[in-house]
């Protein structure tokens, strides 16, 4: 399971660094939700299916998040890296926008 944390952890890291700016308005309990659904499933799956199946699901659920967010952020006009531009970005995810 060692391999499996090391995995999600450095996958949060990168993205909490990278990324975390555009969930600033968010509530935190959604973070804290969506990681223990992830190792709750990378867990299970690690214990019935062998640690080669749950890294294979880390990599697919990651490939998943990725392509999903690239459809989203196309389809409502949003640049998916930049989340530009901000006031649309804020108001698609119903957020107040302050300047």
């Amino acid at each position: 399971m060692e391999k499996e944390l090391l995995a999600l952890f450095a996958l949060h890291t990168v993205g909490f660094a990278v990324f975390g700016k555009f969930e600033s308005h968010s509530p935190w309990w959604r973070s804290i939700l969506k990681w223990t659904v992830t190792l709750g499933a990378v867990w299970a799956i690690s214990t019935n299916y062998g640690h080669n199946a749950a890294l294979y699901t880390i990599l697919g659920m990651t490939v998943v998040s990725v392509i999903v967010h690239f459809v989203w952020c196309f389809n409502h006009g949003i640049h998916p890296i930049a989340a530009t531009p901000r006031k649309k970005y804020f108001a698609i995810r119903g957020w107040t926008w302050t300047e």
